[in-house]
């Protein structure tokens, strides 16, 4: 790495950033829970579906929806997929308790109390499982709140989604030609359809997939208010 680029990333800290501490990491399968702490995390002002950006290189940053915030103890949690691939998912997987870093944020990218009090469905992926816990800890009791996730290894992820509270979210295996959208659609549509028109639907995750579902259910459900949000597109880097 050129010095060149080490100071940038000095300069990047001291001027737009924060520091934070590691606290605690807990293995959730192919997932990690990972805890973080310090005064730059007080007074925030974060809601639920804001995100986090975690410097994880001299000029890498990648981006985590935290599923908590607590802006008087100055704590955060968030999760991570460590599958995935680039700097974020290395930084994941190696980072431990004591281990400081830099962060930016909240800033607002997902606004989940926007769905009120009605019933609501949300869809995503891998990258999504932090948002779609935050959603449940902002209704922990609702029956009318759904989640379906398209996944690499359903099994696996069933680990990480029992230990973030949402051990009944349908999972479906993706596939290469996208075929599996089709169930996910009709899943969608099933449990939007109960509401009789007045769902919100959430569509979060990769760009092909949120954009064909919500194509396909501006069609079906045209009453349902639907909120898309990509995080990431193949071959593309730090969307959101």
């Amino acid at each position: 790495m050129s010095a060149l680029t080490k100071t940038l990333g000095s300069v990047l800290e001291k001027t737009l950033m924060a520091p934070a501490q590691v606290t605690a990491v807990t293995a959730l399968g192919g997932f990690r829970l990972i805890e973080l702490r310090g005064e730059g995390l007080k007074k925030s002002g974060w809601t639920p579906g804001d995100k986090l950006r975690v410097k994880t290189g001299d000029l890498e940053l990648r981006t985590y929806t935290p599923l908590l915030w607590d802006d008087k103890k100055g704590l955060a949690h968030l999760v991570a997929w460590l599958p995935g691939r680039g700097p974020g998912s290395a930084w994941a997987a190696a980072v431990k308790p004591g281990e400081s870093f830099f962060f930016k944020g909240p800033k607002e990218s997902l606004k989940l109390s926007k769905a009120g009090e009605g019933p609501v469905v949300f869809f995503g992926d891998e990258t999504a499982v932090g948002a779609a816990a935050a959603l449940r800890r902002l209704r922990p009791l609702d029956k009318d709140l759904r989640f379906v996730f398209e996944l690499d290894d359903p099994d696996e992820a069933h680990v990480a989604l029992i230990a973030l509270g949402l051990p009944d979210a349908a999972r479906v295996a993706k596939s290469e030609d996208g075929s599996h959208l089709k169930a996910v659609r009709k899943q969608i549509q099933a449990w939007a359809g109960e509401s009789q028109g007045n769902a919100y639907v959430f569509l979060v995750g990769n760009q092909e997939s949120v954009k064909t579902l919500k194509s396909k259910l501006s069609d079906k459900l045209p009453d349902a208010k639907i909120k898309a949000k990509v995080y990431w597109r193949e071959g593309k880097a730090g969307l959101d």
